[in-house]
């Protein structure tokens, strides 16, 4: 899996894990776990669709269906 880790150049407040929605674990969300770590949270961001990411509905409809 590709997951995406942060951390916080700072004392830490905790951690939080970040589930991607179906689109995958694309630069929005990797933005999203940048600014937690921003504020001082460790943010993992699972891969669940090991790198794919999906541009269209069809796309992500059809990787989503690969979990199931």
């Amino acid at each position: 899996m590709s997951d995406y880790l942060v951390n916080p150049k700072s004392t830490a407040r905790g951690g939080i894990l970040v589930l991607h929605p179906w689109w995958g674990l694309n630069n929005v969300i990797k933005g999203f776990c940048d600014r937690l770590a921003e504020n001082g949270y460790h943010a993992l961001a699972v891969d669940l669709y090991d790198g794919k990411v999906a541009s269209t509905v069809a796309e992500a409809e059809k990787l989503s269906g690969t979990l199931i």
